[in-house]
């Protein structure tokens, strides 16, 4: 079992666990209580579920491996020639960000509806 992996999963779901309360939940309450003015990160609310569903992979399977092993999830992601993204590795990137860039537009759209 690859601690140091889990361990670093642990500390990416906090860390996003935390950006999304600052830039969401925290968010959102103040403009449904009608503050008089309410602002985000958009920076940090498009990372947050990135860290979190990548903290939430390392914590459930360890570390994916260095792409050299035959065994472990890095041999489809990483070419072990130049260690560079394969085609399905960059798509496994860039699907991180899809839930963050969905609650940006979420959270942009409500706080219009609420009138900020």
């Amino acid at each position: 079992m690859d601690l140091k992996a889990r361990g670093i999963g642990v500390l990416l779901v906090g860390l996003g666990t935390f950006l999304l309360k600052l830039s969401f939940f925290d968010v959102l309450r103040h403009a449904q209580a009608q503050a008089s003015s309410v602002t985000t990160s958009y920076k940090a609310l498009l990372v947050a579920p990135s860290f979190m569903l990548s903290g939430l992979l390392l914590v459930l399977m360890g570390a994916p491996g260095d792409g050299s092993a035959a065994t472990g999830l890095g041999r489809h992601m990483v070419n072990p020639r130049d260690r560079k993204l394969t085609p399905l590795g960059w798509v496994f990137a860039l699907s991180l960000l899809i839930p963050g860039v969905v609650l940006s537009l979420w959270l942009t759209n409500r706080l219009e509806e609420l009138g900020y």
